[in-house]
């Protein structure tokens, strides 16, 4: 029986549809930048490496806003 090797799963790019939400919705943005939060409090340097190429995009540049930026280099 053959088991599955979850770290290499979740290796390499996130799939097109989330860059492709995170490009035309706010929610969406606004859910990706929270998830990043998330992975730099837990320290979770892989998925962090995965969802940062995506926020360069966001909807009308969300992700460069002072309180995201300030919250993600406070932690």
């Amino acid at each position: 029986m053959k088991t599955l090797n979850l770290k290499s799963f979740f290796i390499g790019p996130p799939p097109d549809a989330f860059q492709a939400y995170v490009n035309d919705s706010g929610v969406a943005a606004t859910l990706a930048m929270y998830y990043t939060l998330h992975l730099t409090k837990q320290k979770d340097k892989l998925g962090l490496m995965r969802v940062l190429g995506c926020l360069s995009t966001t909807y009308h540049g969300r992700s460069y806003d002072d309180p995201f930026l300030h919250s993600l280099v406070q932690i």
